[in-house]
C-alpha cells in the first residue's frame, strides 16, 4: 500500500488572489477555536507571496503562547476539520492538515522555535524581492514537472534555492536555523 505522501501529486498553479481571503477566514476560525492559546497566526509559504506560483495549499503558522498549549488545540482544531499529524519530523511542532485533497497546512510552534523566524523571513524576503520570487516560481514549476509523483523529492530539491537566499546579504537567514 502506498503511503499518503506518495499518493499526493505535486501541482503548482498561478497565483490566486483569493488565497489571501481564504487565509483571513481560516485565521479567524483558528483563533476562535484555540481561544487564548495562540498569540499570532501568519500566512506563510508561497500562497502568501503575491504573484508567486504555488501549490494551492494555504500554509498557516500559529504561534503558541506556551509550548504545552499545542496539545490543547488538537481537539478544537479537529472540529474545524484539521487532522493532527504530530511533529512530522520537526521537534516542537504541532502539524495539522485539512481537506481532501489537502487545502491547508497548519504549523504550530512556541514563539522561540527557530522555524518561526525562518518561515517569516523567507516569506518576507520573497515579498520584497520580485526577482527572487520569479526565480522561485520558475524553479517550483520545473520541479513540479520533474517530481510530480514524489513530494519529498520536490521539497528537497528546493533546498539549494533556499540555501542560496540564506547566504545573501539581507537574505532571510538571521540566526542559526537552516531551511529544510
Amino acid at each position: 500500500m502506498q503511503s499518503e505522501m506518495s499518493k499526493r501529486r505535486i501541482v503548482v498553479v498561478p497565483y490566486d488572489p483569493r488565497w489571501a481571503d481564504l487565509f483571513v477566514q481560516e485565521r479567524a476560525a483558528i483563533v476562535q477555536a484555540c481561544e487564548c492559546r495562540v498569540s499570532a497566526v501568519h500566512h506563510i509559504g508561497s500562497t502568501a507571496v503575491p504573484g508567486l506560483a504555488a501549490k494551492p495549499i494555504i500554509d498557516i503558522l500559529a504561534i503558541l503562547r506556551e509550548p504545552e498549549d499545542g496539545v490543547l488545540c488538537i481537539k478544537p482544531l479537529g472540529r474545524l476539520g484539521y487532522r493532527f499529524r504530530g511533529a512530522n519530523g520537526i521537534a516542537g511542532r504541532y502539524y495539522f492538515t485539512k481537506g481532501n485533497p489537502r487545502s491547508r497546512h497548519l504549523h504550530m510552534y512556541p514563539s522561540d522555535h527557530p522555524e518561526v523566524g525562518r518561515h517569516l523571513r523567507l516569506r518576507d524576503y520573497l515579498r520584497s524581492d520580485p526577482d527572487a520570487a520569479a526565480a522561485y516560481a520558475d524553479l517550483k514549476l520545473r520541479l513540479a514537472a520533474r517530481f510530480a509523483e514524489d513530494p519529498q523529492a520536490y521539497a528537497t530539491a528546493k533546498d539549494e534555492f533556499c540555501a542560496r537566499i540564506d547566504g545573501l546579504p539581507g537574505g532571510f537567514r538571521q540566526g542559526t536555523d537552516r531551511p529544510k
